[in-house]
């Protein structure tokens, strides 16, 4: 059992100011913990990261002097949020797409748009926003918290140097290149949604088809709404009809096969363990231009068996199920065209905008000031 050991430690940190030269000291906090397999061993696990943070970490405060936040503390905190931001993108993009992948195009493509917008966002502010936009402003804080006792000026220059534009040149917002890259993959997310309503096609509701949009001489997947229990969700068809508009079409079952053993585990127990089972057919809309902008009604009969558990063995057991169901016919090849805008979607976009972040991230890390230091600060 591994041992902790946490402290909440503060210091001195002690800057330079790159334009002014003015020498100040602010009070910095940090929380830090460690672990180790013993108490001694937690204990100079947590003195090693208390010596990291408080060297290496710095806060945002202005100098006194000429008002400049300083590049080091601003690449400090640009290189945290386009960290941030870069692993959130990247998480989105992945979550959504497992969590709907093939089962639902249209619907990852809404839920990408929609949190990838608001990271976007979140990202445009942090590469728009630059600390020494108002350098009077910046004095003034500063001016407050040297009353306050959190900011302390060491030794201020004899003349203080003219103002320039240099100071917000020197954190100013990262290429624009990143803000086209973030835009052009945030347009790959809308892309879908854009086509679909400028071209009028119709999505078929629900979570049951792939792709949500289809014309003549598609292909539909189609998720069953029956439902039942089998070992690790298998079901195999023994028979099955299709008919669109009471006319017989080709259908497919996306069924599996076993033979005499299954294989199964629980987390729960070393017996054998049952799943929903997720019954999909795969149906061929015909090539007939007639359909296309009608709403037809697809209905299937299935008959199948599925493996249940019996004691520590299965056994099979015959099923059947009988489903009626509106489907939305659009223009001829809409089910390809919007299948792949899905895609980019789902995964051009998310690739767009977190280079963009990546390229905000390496920009930002170059950012460098005067060296700065620690001191210890009294209890």
């Amino acid at each position: 059992m591994s041992e902790q050991a946490n402290v909440t430690a503060k210091c001195w940190k002690v800057h330079t100011c790159a334009h002014c030269q003015t020498l100040f000291r602010y009070l910095m906090e940090r929380f830090c913990t460690a672990t180790g397999e013993t108490q001694e061993q937690a204990r100079l696990n947590l003195r090693s990261a208390v010596s990291r943070q408080t060297e290496e970490g710095v806060d945002s405060h202005p100098c006194p002097t000429c008002g400049l936040v300083q590049p080091e503390m601003v690449k400090a905190s640009r290189t945290f949020h386009y960290g941030c931001l870069s692993f959130l993108i990247g998480a989105t993009g992945l979550g959504v797409y497992l969590y709907h992948g093939f089962s639902s195009v249209f619907m990852g493509s809404i839920w990408n748009g929609i949190l990838l917008s608001l990271l976007f966002l979140f990202a445009l502010l942090t590469y728009l926003g630059n600390p020494n936009r108002d350098l009077e402003s910046n004095r003034g804080r500063a001016q407050s918290e040297i009353q306050r006792q959190v900011l302390v000026v060491e030794q201020a220059p004899e003349t203080v140097p003219s103002k320039t534009d240099r100071l917000a040149r020197l954190t100013k917002g990262g290429p624009p290149l990143a803000v086209f890259l973030m835009l052009a993959g945030l347009a790959l997310v809308w892309l879908p949604q854009g086509v679909r309503v400028s071209k009028g096609l119709d999505e078929n509701p629900g979570l049951r088809f792939f792709p949500r949009v289809v014309g003549p001489g598609d292909e539909l997947v189609y998720r069953m709404q029956d439902s039942t229990m089998s070992l690790n969700g298998l079901w195999k068809a023994r028979s099955l009809q299709a008919q669109l508009d009471g006319k017989q079409i080709p259908a497919v079952a996306l069924d599996g096969q076993w033979g005499n053993e299954i294989s199964t585990f629980s987390s729960k127990s070393l017996g054998l363990t049952e799943k929903h089972t997720m019954m999909k057919i795969r149906v061929s809309i015909p090539n007939d231009a007639s359909l296309v902008g009608k709403e037809a009604t697809l209905e299937l009969k299935l008959d199948y068996v599925v493996p249940s558990k019996f004691s520590n063995y299965f056994k099979e057991q015959d099923r059947k199920a009988t489903e009626k169901v509106k489907v939305r016919i659009s223009s001829p090849g809409a089910a390809s065209l919007y299948s792949l805008l899905g895609w980019l979607a789902l995964i051009g976009g998310p690739v767009l905008l977190f280079t963009g972040c990546l390229i905000g991230y390496l920009q930002a890390n170059r950012l460098e000031g005067n060296p700065h230091r620690t001191l210890p600060a009294e209890d």
